[in-house]
């Protein structure tokens, strides 16, 4: 039921935010807020240091920050295979990219919150660490999936996914997964992507 809300809340929010044209993802941190009550609550309120874990030492950072570069590389060079066998047409329109603070702290703190806090403690109490990595790598592959390339995107996503799965378990905490993100986000956006 947990996963059910987490899916369904983080698809209905991207899906509204395109329809309305909300290129910031305000609507996403709303729904995203809305959805984690009911969430919390089938999960019985678990202790912050359940859900979100110990603090992370240098090492869990250090890991983090690598693991950002490397989700970077990865999707950087995917998506320039694809756009060298595929040239896109000067008549389509590009989506307007979102705001640096929203790419880089919003998007890191409240996906992770989602996938590797929310849906990693679902997930958690009904299989193991292979199967909560690959339930949410594949539920945050599939979010994103909707920005517009959908098969073409659901690749990179789901390596990252898997990748930042890794360092959730590897540190037993959400925050290197969230500076994971954000090292992530920060180089494309700062690489123009």
């Amino acid at each position: 039921m947990s996963l059910g809300l987490i899916f369904i809340g983080g698809i209905a929010s991207l899906i509204l935010s395109y329809e309305i044209g909300d290129p910031y993802g305000f609507l996403d941190a709303l729904l995203i807020a809305v959805v984690s009550l009911p969430v919390l609550a089938l999960l019985s309120w678990p202790p912050r240091s359940q859900l979100l874990g110990p603090r992370p030492s240098w090492k869990g950072t250090l890991l983090a920050v690598l693991m950002g570069v490397g989700c970077y590389a990865v999707a950087w060079a995917y998506v320039a295979a694809l756009n060298s066998l595929f040239s896109s047409s000067p008549d389509q329109e590009l989506p307007v990219p979102p705001a640096w603070w929203t790419a880089v702290i919003v998007a890191p703190l409240l996906e992770e919150w989602m996938f590797r806090g929310l849906a990693w403690e679902a997930v958690r109490r009904i299989g193991g660490v292979r199967l909560t990595i690959l339930v949410t790598s594949t539920m945050f592959a599939l979010m994103h999936g909707l920005n517009g390339g959908f098969w073409l995107e659901f690749p990179h996503r789901l390596l990252g996914g898997l990748l930042l799965g890794v360092v959730r378990w590897r540190t037993g905490s959400i925050y290197p997964a969230v500076l994971t993100h954000a090292v992530w986000n920060t180089l494309a956006v700062s690489m123009g992507e």
